[in-house]
């Protein structure tokens, strides 16, 4: 059932996804390029993930708020439990996605794409769960049209940003690296993405449960 719910919210952006998945293969390519120093595939893959989860989440916001979706939804065998873990699915989805198709243009273009390394991979999905973490319930307590420009301008600033702070953190990680052992490193961002997820799903819950649709 929960397939089903996130098949739904793709169908209501299927005309973007052919231009979200040319976006997903040139985007890497294009920052990967542009980058003056070595980020281990991070900073392509956390720049085209953010974007491509943010523009297909919030078009389905979109027209479940100008549609009234969630209410007509609650007619249907869905609990409102399993709406809220559709959501995060379809988060989990996306981000399994570009994932694989990063991996096949690293392998297409080798010279041009650094290969993913498990530490780019394991701190973008931890971003993407503390992003969304928050994201997700404060949408569903306040409603998408309340609180978009909040989250639209860190977004859509992420090319620009993303660079000066990744040379600013680069210090910072070698202490790090320093300090703990690799095994410790190597399974925190998917501790604190599991964390950050269960947490936000579970205030997701509690605060749909109690909204008058």
């Amino acid at each position: 059932m929960l397939f089903h719910l996130m098949k739904k919210d793709l169908l209501l952006v299927k005309n973007h996804l052919p231009v979200l998945l040319v976006f997903s293969v040139l985007a890497p390519l294009f920052i990967s390029a542009k980058l003056p120093f070595e980020s281990g595939g991070f900073l392509p893959l956390f720049t085209t993930v953010i974007f491509v989860e943010y523009l297909i989440y919030t078009s389905v916001a979109v027209i479940e708020e100008k549609t009234g979706g969630a209410v007509l939804l609650t007619a249907a065998p869905y609990t409102r439990a399993m709406l809220i873990k559709a959501k995060y699915l379809l988060i989990a989805a996306i981000f399994a996605a570009v994932l694989l198709i990063y991996g096949l243009m690293s392998v297409a273009a080798p010279t041009v794409l650094e290969p993913l390394g498990a530490s780019a991979c394991g701190w973008t999905l931890a971003l993407v769960a503390l992003g969304f973490g928050v994201l997700i319930p404060i949408q569903y307590r306040f409603g998408y049209e309340r609180m978009k420009y909040i989250f639209m301008f860190p977004v859509f600033l992420t090319p620009f940003v993303a660079p000066a702070l990744g040379r600013l953190l680069g210090p910072v990680g070698e202490t790090i690296r320093s300090v703990f052992p690799e095994m410790v490193l190597g399974v925190l961002p998917f501790v604190l993405a599991l964390l950050a997820g269960y947490c936000s799903m579970s205030l997701s819950a509690d605060i749909y449960s109690q909204k008058d649709l």
